[in-house]
């Protein structure tokens, strides 16, 4: 019997997954539903995805379907709009000390510094951007959240795209614990594995991509997690920024054809709803905001 990693429930084998020559077991709790791997992939495994230049050109198996840097512009878009809508949400909070979990090129870093952050950290398991990110002003730290060892506190810890690539949620939460200061804030963007399109695409879902993804996170699961270690907090649905020949390309992969009206779009960004995808946000349970 394979249990929940977050609540401990029973979890029913759902899909077995085949990538290259690897097949993977997708499991899902019958309570929270948060769907996940098991048995997981090593360490190494997961080390040898991130560090391949491949991963951010589009010409890997995993990773973005386009040159990653070509997203810098729609990424800094998607990435205030979601801090216009925090600072909304949670006014007075500061964003001075900002950590960014899997920071890759440095793209939030840079929008939080514009918008006054005054000590900005990253951490990625590849140093293919260290340069970048270093050029900005911007701290560098290779490593994995879980195993990371900072002697400072942050007041805002954003992870864009990461929280179901960790391989162990629960001891990433202790970690956010031990560096979020007694009135900092969380911001987590994942795959939401409880929206129609994932339930309707089954295991064809563009989402499910073991082993780099290793939970599919629900809005019951996700909250759940984060409540069992001291926090609080909600769920929500946003708007992303991709340019059009981008949103092109994953629509193909994902649908099989091109949405060519998407072409008379008269920007180059295109505004997407995050069907398939969520943003939670949580602060520690004696925070004073509402």
């Amino acid at each position: 019997m394979v249990r929940c990693p977050v609540c401990e429930k029973t979890s029913d084998l759902i899909f077995r997954k085949e990538i290259g020559i690897e097949i993977y077991n997708i499991y899902k709790c019958t309570f929270c539903g948060l769907g996940f791997v098991y048995p997981l992939p090593d360490f190494q495994q997961l080390l040898n995805i991130y560090t391949n230049i491949a991963y951010y050109r589009g010409s890997f198996c995993w990773g973005y379907s386009g040159n990653y840097s070509d997203l810098e512009s729609g990424l800094k878009v998607t990435y205030k709009k979601i801090l216009m809508r925090v600072f909304n949400l949670y006014p007075g909070i500061r964003i001075e000390r900002v950590l960014d979990v899997g920071c890759a090129k440095g793209f939030f870093l840079d929008v939080a510094k514009e918008l006054g952050a005054l000590f900005t950290l990253g951490i990625d398991p590849s140093e293919v951007y260290r340069e970048d990110l270093e050029k900005k002003g911007h701290i560098f730290i290779k490593g994995f959240l879980e195993n990371i060892e900072l002697n400072c506190k942050f007041d805002f810890i954003f992870m864009g795209d990461v929280f179901e690539h960790i391989l162990d949620p629960g001891k990433a939460v202790e970690k956010i614990s031990e560096l979020l200061d007694s009135d900092g804030i969380i911001v987590i963007s994942t795959v939401d594995f409880s929206s129609l399109i994932a339930r309707f695409l089954k295991d064809k879902w563009r989402l499910l991509t073991p082993p780099e993804h290793l939970y599919f996170w629900t809005p019951k699961s996700i909250k759940l997690l984060f409540e069992k270690k001291g926090f609080k907090g909600r769920t929500l649905k946003y708007w992303l920024f991709y340019p059009k020949d981008y949103v092109l390309k994953v629509f193909k992969k994902q649908f099989g054809f091109y949405p060519y009206f998407i072409k008379l779009w008269p920007r180059k960004l295109v505004p997407v709803f995050g069907f398939d995808v969520l943003l939670a946000i949580f602060t520690r349970t004696d925070h004073n905001t509402n």
